[in-house]
């Protein structure tokens, strides 16, 4: 028995010897393909176990998780500003509701100002009323007195010369625009157009008659 076992032991490792020798003798691009399907065998693995994964195209697809990723960032970026517009219109909201409750409350200071001020002075007025009032009682009131003085228009005469070169106001006027005139036209002297001159006067009324009403005496309790 133990010689069996010893040689069953012997012809183990001479199966294995031979075996380890016949890798050996394999060529190398037979040794190469193995490495390469055993790093695609780790690579397609590392790939699969990501938020990617494998496709059904027999190759690997990375847009499928840059894509998720992606979507989650727009829906994160989306919530972000619609939560920052939320948080901006309370804000508005709450500064115009500041506002509005501020310029309520001044109206409101400035009517009762108003109203104690006006009672204040009503009551001022009823104390003067009455404290008149107690001083007149039993007394006859004389009115005042008057005197009437009677003005008449105020008017002047204005004077006025008239001749085909037109009406003017003084004779000073007329001669300076006969001399306009002449100079205008290259003349030696006047054709006659500032010629037969008619003088007419007439009374204007600058402040119409009135009567001026003068005090000569106050009114009062006797």
């Amino acid at each position: 028995m133990k010689l069996r076992g010893i040689k069953e032991s012997s012809n183990h490792v001479a199966d294995k010897n031979m075996n380890s020798r016949r890798i050996k003798k394999l060529p190398f691009p037979i040794i190469l393909c193995i490495v390469i399907i055993l790093a695609s065998s780790l690579i397609y693995f590392a790939v699969a176990t990501t938020d990617g994964g494998a496709d059904n195209s027999r190759g690997f697809s990375f847009r499928k998780s840059t894509t998720h990723q992606s979507d989650k960032a727009k829906v994160s970026a989306k919530h972000s500003t619609s939560s920052d517009d939320k948080q901006e219109s309370a804000s508005e909201s709450s500064t115009n509701a500041s506002s509005e409750q501020a310029n309520s409350d001044n109206k409101s200071d400035l009517a009762a100002k108003k109203k104690a001020l006006d009672e204040k002075k009503k009551a001022a007025a009823d104390k003067e009323k009455s404290s008149k009032s107690s001083e007149k009682k039993g007394k006859t009131w004389v009115p005042p007195v008057y005197r009437y003085v009677h003005h008449p228009a105020e008017t002047r005469t204005v004077t006025t010369y008239s001749c085909k070169g037109g009406t003017f106001t003084s004779m000073e006027a007329l001669r300076g625009a006969q001399q306009k005139y002449i100079r205008r036209n290259h003349l030696p002297g006047c054709d006659g157009t500032f010629s037969n001159i008619q003088e007419t006067t007439r009374t204007e009324v600058v402040k119409e008659a009135w009567t001026e009403k003068i005090l000569v005496s106050e009114g009062y309790w006797k």
